[in-house]
């Protein structure tokens, strides 16, 4: 429940954080923080914060791809065709991020590995 959770919130906070101080700016201070709790998580030996350091990892992504989404929509107009290309390429590594992510929580059953 936890790799489902945090993501989401750090994803909202992202989101409304970046409507304040900037799409840049946010992204580069989410993406400190949600590194800097991945290294935490790989260097602390305890289950509960190595799954917690898990799911900050996986909030980052929901962050690339919120504020991604949002920098791809306000800079190009509708009907431009390199917006539904930049859209298509970025699903496409959005997705490939997601099985990834997926595959890392399918292999890595014990958090000791």
């Amino acid at each position: 429940m936890m790799t489902e959770l945090i993501p989401a919130l750090i994803g909202l906070v992202a989101s409304v954080l970046s409507d304040t101080f900037g799409r840049t700016r946010t992204f580069i201070v989410a993406s400190i923080f949600c590194l800097s709790g991945a290294l935490i998580g790989a260097i602390v030996n305890v289950e509960i914060i190595k799954i917690i350091s898990l799911a900050v990892f996986i909030g980052e992504e929901a962050v690339l791809c919120t504020l991604i989404t949002y920098i791809i929509n306000e800079s190009m107009t509708t009907k431009s065709t390199l917006r539904s290309k930049a859209i298509a390429i970025y699903f496409a590594i959005f997705a490939l991020g997601g099985i990834c992510i997926s595959l890392m929580s399918y292999v890595f059953t014990n958090c000791h590995t």
